[in-house]
């Protein structure tokens, strides 16, 4: 980031943007019957009309209830958003972001690594211009270090392979731009 984009905000120096720990992105496209996505990626498309895939991709976790700590499962957490593509509406809505942060009662380095933690997900929002056609819509998996995890294999750190329903629940798979 430039300094010029948080010249209003004095606690802003030195803002790291670097991304989380263990978050697995995953990203659908909400453009369809665009030939431009048959062509960069695939002949098969699967089209989803809901926005329900953040429960089918989840990772389910062990926990444990409160009152006698018997194991129960939960879901892992989910973060969705779409993808900005302009630069201007990217400093806006960062600016948006501080003057927020900047209103709560707390010291400037607590507004500063409040200002991180949501940078860890919100740089993952931008993507160029160039994409805009695409009108992609993102999903963070978050995944915490003590939890015990179902279903799922994280052997190679880049990539979280996740057993899921996902391709057996699409409202329409076609098999080209045509079909």
């Amino acid at each position: 980031f430039e300094k010029d984009y948080f010249k209003d905000y004095k606690w802003t120096e030195n803002i790291k943007c670097s991304p989380g720990e263990n978050n697995y992105i995953t990203s659908f496209y909400k453009s369809f019957d665009d030939p431009t996505m048959y062509e960069k990626y695939g002949e098969y498309m699967y089209e989803y009309k809901s926005d329900l895939l953040p429960e089918m991709f989840a990772p389910l976790r062990k926990a444990a209830r409160v009152e006698d700590h018997s194991p129960i499962p939960l879901f892992s957490r989910v973060m969705s958003f779409d993808v900005l593509y302009n630069r201007e509406d990217a400093i806006k809505e960062m600016d948006f972001i501080c003057s927020v942060i900047d209103n709560f009662d707390i010291s400037n380095d607590q507004k500063k690594d409040f200002l991180n933690e949501i940078l860890h997900y919100w740089m993952f929002s931008i993507k160029d211009e160039s994409f805009e056609h695409e009108h992609e819509r993102r999903y963070v998996v978050i995944m915490e270090d003590d939890c015990k995890y179902y279903d799922i294999n994280t052997d190679d750190s880049d990539f979280l392979k996740l057993k899921t329903g996902l391709f057996e629940r699409a409202d329409v798979v076609r098999k080209s731009y045509n079909n």
